[in-house]
């Protein structure tokens, strides 16, 4: 007769106190994105909000919600979101990627240059609708540690996000516009 065991598995070299860091645990983020990538895009503002499930010292996954406002368009992003840490010391650089859908439309009479789409000089047209479509967003940083489970984070993001605009003088015919911004974000995890 034989029998086999396995020890506990460790998520990274070295992490031999893994499961002390297990468990849930939440990232609170706020983001302003005011680089343009090109001179047609929008500036924007996100909150955040990221329960989720920290599964050693190096990789925490979930859920998030949040608010986002592009040039005054006020959308709700749903996304899954992952964050993969480079180590577990004081200072911790860090990428992250989120991926989702953004909620919310606006609609009436709106005109076209609130979501700069023809830049500095676009002629007066006027939509039924805007609507978000997809979100994603990656970042990249450094995360301080305050505490055991507690940490600062900086980070630089790349903002997407799909918008289909109705045109008032076609609605049969949808433009599905992209947005591409980036910015820099501060957020706290426990």
């Amino acid at each position: 007769m034989t029998a086999t065991a396995q020890g506990p598995s460790k998520c990274g070299p070295g992490d031999s106190e893994a499961s002390k860091f297990n468990g849930f645990g939440c990232q609170i983020d706020l983001n302003y994105n005011f680089i343009k990538l090109k001179s047609t895009e929008m500036s924007n503002f996100h909150i955040a909000v990221m329960p989720g499930y920290h599964f050693c010292h190096y990789f925490f996954a979930g859920v998030g919600v949040g608010y986002a406002n592009y040039n005054g368009f006020n959308f709700v992003p749903l996304f899954a979101h992952g964050t993969l840490n480079f180590s577990k010391g004081k200072v911790i650089p860090f990428i992250q990627g989120k991926v989702g859908l953004m909620l919310g439309s606006k609609t009436g009479s709106i005109d076209y240059n609130l979501i700069n789409n023809g830049g500095e000089n676009a002629p007066v047209w006027y939509l039924s609708e805007v609507k978000g479509v997809y979100y994603i967003q990656p970042a990249v940083g450094v995360k301080f540690r305050i505490k055991d489970r507690n940490l600062l984070t900086v980070a630089v993001t790349l903002d997407g996000m799909l918008t289909k605009v109705t045109p008032t003088l076609d609605p049969n015919n949808p433009l599905n516009i992209k947005n591409g911004t980036m910015g820099l974000k501060i957020g706290f995890e426990f």
